[in-house]
């Protein structure tokens, strides 16, 4: 790695960490989620994030070395050790309620990294189990950050798939969350998504998942 993308990521990763009370958003993601189930209910679910363009340009350059516009086994673990799994301290983005209970995960498997046409994507997979009865049970999980430093919203082209659903009756929803508002600052935003306002408040999307057995 060149010294002057090492450069970047650091004031990248400072960014990231040490300043979340600046000006926001800075970075712009699309999420979307892969929940699996077993024979007992949910096992987990795949995320999958893409980022903006400007902040897959500073990981190419960062991370893509040999400049092959993919990233092999070696730099794909400098990607995981200094552009994601810093990210535990933040749960990954991720909240999950399950009967009422919060729960942030804090560790996740399966990272890989890929670019797409320019864009890179992070795949990885949180395990969560929660049990099927044959009563309705609801879950929700919400992919979003609290400091509104990154901005996180579904895309808009299946943003839920399930996988080995074939024992359960499932409905779902994406809906905004009304009880939780994001506040954050919005002076001097330059940078924005085509087609999002920044107000200076967010209400974030959530999954809505009711799901019992057959």
């Amino acid at each position: 790695m060149k010294n002057s993308g090492k450069i970047k990521l650091f004031i990248i990763t400072f960014l990231l960490v040490a300043v979340r009370g600046f000006s926001h958003p800075h970075i712009f993601m699309e999420t979307s989620l892969e929940i699996n189930f077993n024979r007992s209910g949910i096992d987990g679910f795949w995320v999958e994030w893409s980022f903006d363009p400007m902040y897959s340009a500073s990981l190419i350059a960062d991370f893509d070395s040999n400049s092959d516009k993919k990233f092999d086994k070696d730099e794909l673990e400098k990607i995981y050790v200094d552009a994601f799994y810093n990210l535990v301290e933040y749960n990954f983005f991720l909240y999950i309620t399950d009967g009422g209970r919060l729960i942030r995960p804090n560790k996740v498997t399966d990272f890989s990294a890929f670019i797409k046409k320019g864009t890179v994507f992070y795949r990885f997979y949180t395990p969560f189990r929660s049990e099927g009865f044959r009563t309705e049970k609801e879950i929700t999980i919400g992919v979003y950050d609290d400091s509104f430093y990154c901005d996180i919203v579904f895309v808009e082209k299946n943003p839920i798939k399930f996988l080995n659903n074939q024992f359960f009756y499932y409905e779902f929803e994406l809906k905004q969350n009304e009880d939780k508002t994001i506040k954050y600052n919005n002076s001097f935003q330059t940078y924005k998504k085509k087609g999002r306002k920044y107000p200076g408040t967010a209400n974030p999307f959530e999954l809505n998942l009711r799901f019992r057995i057959n």
